[in-house]
């Protein structure tokens, strides 16, 4: 990989780490859709590019590629290790109240004791 596609690629990871950890949570607890989730997520991208990019550049330009790849590599592994966070119970909870968990509860039957009521 050249180094314009190595700094890319880690301002991504970044940029990537940030809104997986601090922003799609907040969107999913919106419960927006996965195409609303998308348009979010791309405006994000857009606005950090434009605030960022040059800074960043600056930032990087005598930083070694394996110390750039390393951070790339750490940046995928947050993400990876947030995502198989173990859900929240207040979330389990809002998912199975809304009915979105596969396994609905079961409804008892009672039987009539032949009771007066």
């Amino acid at each position: 990989m050249d180094r314009d596609k190595l700094i890319g690629a880690h301002f991504d990871a970044y940029s990537d780490l940030v809104w997986v950890t601090n922003l799609e949570p907040k969107f999913k607890g919106a419960q927006l859709s996965a195409p609303e989730m998308e348009e979010y997520r791309q405006a994000w991208k857009g606005h950090t590019e434009a605030r960022d990019w040059d800074w960043w550049l600056e930032n990087v330009k005598t930083v070694p590629d394996a110390q750039l790849r390393r951070e790339i590599a750490e940046c995928h592994a947050e993400i990876d290790a947030f995502r198989k966070q173990k859900e929240p119970r207040h979330e389990r909870l809002h998912r199975i109240m809304g009915g979105d968990d596969e396994k609905q509860p079961v409804q008892q039957a009672t039987k009539d004791l032949g009771r007066e009521r």
